[in-house]
């Protein structure tokens, strides 16, 4: 049961670049023009390096398809569930000052 567990996800993830093929085929051909520009470039580019990194282009490919992601491998729910101290809450101000108005007040003595 576990190897078809496994299997599953594993098919699911690979189908996830084909179901998504244009958002990750945009972000692939961002992340070969970036270092394309950076071979180019390379003495220019050398001091920039250490600045920008791979970082750079990884943050920008994961930020570009992180709702895709989220969407279909549910991270933020399953987070959640497994931290929900952690959960953010979220209140608009009337509410909250209603909420505040409702606590009994700390006397400090």
């Amino acid at each position: 049961m576990d190897n078809y567990k496994h299997a599953w996800k594993q098919n699911w993830r690979q189908s996830f670049i084909l179901k998504f093929f244009w958002k990750t085929a945009g972000v692939s051909a961002l992340q070969l023009m970036y270092w394309a520009v950076l071979i180019l470039f390379l003495p220019v580019s050398v001091i920039l390096l250490p600045i920008t990194g791979i970082w750079f282009i990884l943050y920008s490919a994961g930020f570009l398809l992180y709702d895709t992601i989220n969407e279909v491998f549910h991270l933020e729910e399953q987070i959640a569930e497994s931290y929900p101290e952690q959960v953010p809450f979220y209140e608009d101000d009337e509410t909250w000052l209603k909420r505040k108005q409702e606590e009994p007040r700390e006397t400090n003595c």
